[in-house]
């Protein structure tokens, strides 16, 4: 059966996220809304809101460390919580938290409630810094676009404030792959323009 969903009744008065406790919440408003990042890491120029962020940074990505192995399986994680979410989503296929709007199914309720913000409710929160009325329902989205459509701008190549479209870019910088990843996968994926 699926888990009983938490009450989340602390509604943040940035955004319309909503959270089980007042500090979830309150962490929540300081990372980022305040973008506050007080812990710096030690080996590179990343700095971070909370010091166990750092130190996870510093483990799995300076260190290379993957200290929890999967007891069904070969893959190692930097995290147990990570290994536990492998072993219950892709061994044991369990998929407890269900889409209040529609009969999908998700493995975390993360991912369910990115569904419904994206899906259901079509909010696009990452929006192009370089591409006026275009933003993405995900993260990763923008970054790709980032890397296909802006990629001379984020090496710095380019000064001027002109966009170009995502297949302008993806030709220009990319060659026939990016083009194919932009065309393909930027497009249906979230862009909103406006």
């Amino acid at each position: 059966m699926g888990k009983e969903a938490k009450s989340r009744k602390h509604t943040c008065a940035h955004c319309p996220n909503t959270f089980t406790t007042k500090g979830h919440r309150d962490v929540h408003v300081r990372l980022v809304h305040e973008k506050q990042r007080d812990h710096d890491c030690p080996r590179c120029d990343q700095r971070f809101g909370r010091a166990c962020d750092r130190d996870d940074h510093v483990r799995t990505v300076h260190e290379k460390r993957r200290d929890y192995k999967c007891p069904r399986c070969d893959q190692r994680f930097s995290k147990v919580s990570n290994m536990r979410h492998h072993c219950t989503t892709v061994h044991e296929k369990r998929r407890d938290h269900k889409c209040p709007h529609c009969n999908q199914r998700f493995g975390e309720a993360g991912t369910m409630r990115k569904h419904c913000r994206t899906v259901h409710e079509k909010r696009r929160d990452h929006a192009c810094p370089y591409c006026p009325g275009v933003a993405f329902g995900q993260k990763s989205n923008l970054t790709r676009h980032l890397g296909t459509a802006h990629a001379d701008r984020q090496r710095g190549d380019r000064d001027d404030d002109e966009p170009r479209d995502d297949h302008q870019a993806a030709a220009a910088g990319g060659g026939r792959m990016a083009a194919l990843v932009a065309a393909a996968t930027i497009a249906p994926l979230g862009v909103k323009k406006v």
